[in-house]
Order: structure tokens, then sequence, then C-alpha cells
């Protein structure tokens, strides 16, 4: 988790401060404890989402980087299918599965 959020953390760092647009993480991980983890090393400005079905998740349609954290395949497809993109793996360490996933903007 703390690469993640450094990772996350960085991206609305780089923003320039007169843009209100933050970085959106977004999850359907059940239970939640790892992103309620995550959560609290996030910048106060990064918004987060708790899908409770990947069908009910909203993009927003505005600037400002969105990212899926330890998605289910059912909600990377729901995502990738509402943005007509492909969504960008973040990894951290070769030998692991990406947590962290970027849509493209």
């Amino acid at each position: 988790n703390p690469d993640v959020a450094a990772f996350v953390n960085q991206n609305n760092r780089e923003m320039p401060p007169q843009r209100k647009y933050r970085p959106l993480v977004i999850t359907d991980k059940k239970p939640a404890g790892q992103f309620l983890s995550l959560s609290h090393l996030l910048d106060p400005e990064v918004r987060s989402q708790l899908a409770d079905r990947p069908e009910d998740v909203r993009i927003p349609n505005r600037p400002g980087s969105v990212f899926l954290y330890l998605p289910s395949k059912k909600l990377k497809q729901r995502v990738e299918s509402k943005t007509q993109s492909t969504l960008v793996p973040i990894t951290f360490d070769t030998n692991d599965a990406p947590w962290l996933w970027q849509v493209p903007r």
C-alpha cells in the first residue's frame, strides 16, 4: 500500500494548484480493509469510491487521473467498456500482479 499511495499522491502533487480535479481511486475489493488502509496514506485531496457492484461505478467526465485499486475482473471489464479504453497496469515489483490500474484519459 505505501507504494500505491506514493504513486497516487505524486500524481496529485504534480497537478497545478488552480486545477480542482484531483485523482480518483475506485475499488470493489471485499473486504475493504486493504482499501481503508490505503485511504489513510493518500493525500486528503484524493477522492475514493468503494463500489458495491461494478455496474454502479461512475467514471467522471472531467480531467484528472482515475485509478482502479485491486479491481475484480468484472470491474476492469466494466470500466474498459464505459471508457472505451484499455486499462494501464501500474506495477511496483516485477514479481507481483498489479494492484493499481490507470484509466487512460
